[in-house]
């Protein structure tokens, strides 16, 4: 009896970890980092170009740009770009929601589009603000998508740094 005990916590085990192996995220064939040997630390990320995955579903329209001081943050240029682009994009299309702090974490998100409008297209980077300065919430996003899957597909060719922060699409009528 005790042997046939072990014997069944020792299949279980081993289609668990067959299981999570099936399901575990690899990056596209083509990739860099498909080609590295396994525990091999990936190469210096490179941007993404916008005609890749990532690319928006729709063209995008030369919007002119609004007006922005010299000196003023990324999160005012971003908000200005989140702007112009919610007027026009249709709410059944999806973008992926990178990270969200709360409003007074200002510099974490500065910091944070520092580093991302370097790994991914500037002009599809967006941020939103939400309630007040003291309960309200910072947003950061990328893109616009036809559909989900759309959107999922392209975060599958992210660099490793913003997919650690485990990016999800979101519908674009849950903003408007």
């Amino acid at each position: 009896m005790p042997a046939l005990k072990i014997a069944i916590a020792l299949l279980m085990t081993l289609a668990v970890a067959a299981l999570a192996y099936a399901l575990w995220p690899r990056p596209p064939a083509g990739s860099p980092a498909a080609a590295l040997p396994p525990g091999e630390p990936a190469p210096a990320a490179t941007p993404v170009a916008p005609a890749a995955a990532t690319a928006p579903a729709k063209p995008v329209a030369k919007v002119p740009a609004r007006p922005v001081a010299d000196g003023s943050t990324l999160i005012a240029r971003h908000t200005a770009l989140y702007a112009d682009w919610l007027a026009t994009a249709p709410g059944d299309h999806y973008f992926i929601q990178l990270t969200a702090r709360g409003a007074s974490h200002g510099d974490d998100i500065e910091r944070f589009l520092s580093r991302a409008r370097q790994w991914l297209e500037p002009g599809e980077l967006r941020v939103y603000v939400t309630g007040t300065a003291e309960n309200g919430q910072i947003g950061v996003i990328y893109g616009e998508y036809p559909t989900r899957a759309a959107a999922w597909d392209a975060t599958r060719v992210f660099p490793e740094e913003i997919r650690r922060m485990r990016p999800y699409p979101r519908p674009v009528s849950a903003l408007q």
